[in-house]
């Protein structure tokens, strides 16, 4: 049985608290929870788990933007964030 939210869906809860209305990179979420220079795949992996967690657990509300035919992040709004683009889909 579960005991809470791990490390990294805690970090990431502070940051979309602190930081309603800005938007996020995968790879800036990964900075900002690990504090490292090098962003290995696991570290990626890891905060997408925990981003859906969060949203499964209902913990946040988080919208999601893919650029199609681009090799770019995947940009994360806040569900407070004014400039969310109307083509950002929510996670579910």
């Amino acid at each position: 049985m579960s005991r809470g939210l791990g490390l990294v869906a805690r970090r990431l809860q502070e940051v979309f608290a602190k930081n309603p209305s800005l938007s996020f990179s995968t790879s800036e979420l990964c900075h900002l929870v690990y504090g490292r220079g090098l962003i290995e795949k696991k570290h990626r992996v890891a905060v997408l788990r925990a981003l859906r967690t969060l949203v499964r657990r209902q913990e946040a509300v988080i919208w999601f933007l893919v650029l199609q035919h681009e090799k770019t992040d995947t940009e994360w709004f806040g569900d407070r964030c004014a400039g969310r683009p109307k083509a950002a889909r929510r996670l579910r």
